[in-house]
């Protein structure tokens, strides 16, 4: 198959070699495309959008895969989803597949992600879409989740409803060690909280806020989130459980824009006749 990978860390990303030598070695027609620059936490904006504008793109080449054809683009990944689709970077891509992202999408935070982003992109236009993430700054998260996608993808492929999107995350585990895969839900919290923190270096009289990305189990909340955690292990059917078990987790996210509700939420509120 003709597969696009995209991402939202940017086309300088460790993961980005990776997931392509798996998918070549498997024989799969492999271009890259990936943003000039992080995009992580975008979800799926294309970016400012104004008649004209022009959109910088640059062929590389990737330390690791150089015989793979790679291209940098100033956009966000779901821009970039789009502009394969109308054939910019070649022939039209069969599958997009995003990721591996250096980080975790679970629950609530999906809604933010870039790399889930790009693949709901594709689905919403009638393209499968698969989500790779793994922990962040992994040391086995890349090379498993690329090669379980390998192994998987027609697989995967032939098993996706219309316009759906696969959100697949990986623990940071040698593929020998993955307890299992499990389709999930996603769940009410994720692993990881963004959060707002003073800056101890304020500039003139406005309080600077600097972001961070807390790893829970890490951090100030570290015995709560170990409680959190021992409570769903073994027993939970989410994203976050089936991490916490040392599972892939898969969720079917639905790209598309359909009325799910045939209720008429309207009837109780028409006039009396």
């Amino acid at each position: 198959m003709r597969v696009l990978i995209t991402n939202d860390d940017g086309i300088r990303a460790p993961a980005l070699p990776v997931l392509a030598r798996c998918l070549a070695d498997a024989g799969h027609e492999v271009l890259v495309a990936a943003p000039l620059e992080g995009y992580s936490g975008c979800g799926a904006s294309i970016g400012s959008v104004s008649e004209g504008h022009r959109i910088r793109i640059h062929h590389v080449v990737l330390p690791g895969a150089e015989a793979i054809a790679a291209v940098a683009v100033d956009s966000p990944p779901a821009f970039i989803v789009l502009a394969a689709m109308q054939g910019r970077f070649g022939p039209a891509p069969e599958v997009v597949v995003s990721g591996p992202n250096s980080g975790l999408n679970l629950g609530p935070l999906v809604l933010h992600s870039g790399t889930l982003g790009a693949a709901v992109t594709a689905a919403s236009n009638g393209l499968p879409g698969i989500a790779l993430s793994t922990e962040k700054r992994p040391r086995f998260g890349y090379e498993t989740a690329s090669a379980f996608c390998a192994r998987h993808l027609a697989a995967m492929i032939g098993a996706m409803g219309p316009v759906a999107a696969l959100n697949i995350n990986v623990p940071d585990l040698p593929a020998e060690q993955i307890a299992g895969v499990r389709q999930t839900r996603l769940a009410p919290r994720s692993l990881v909280g963004i959060v707002l923190l003073d800056d101890d270096a304020p500039i003139a009289d406005q309080a600077n806020q600097r972001l961070m990305r807390i790893e829970l189990e890490h951090d100030h909340d570290r015995l709560l989130h170990r409680r959190w955690r021992s409570t769903i292990a073994g027993t939970d059917d989410t994203d976050a459980g089936a991490i916490v078990d040392g599972c892939i987790s898969v969720t079917v996210v639905h790209g598309g824009l359909r009325h799910v509700d045939d209720r008429d939420l309207f009837a109780a509120w028409q006039p009396a006749h």
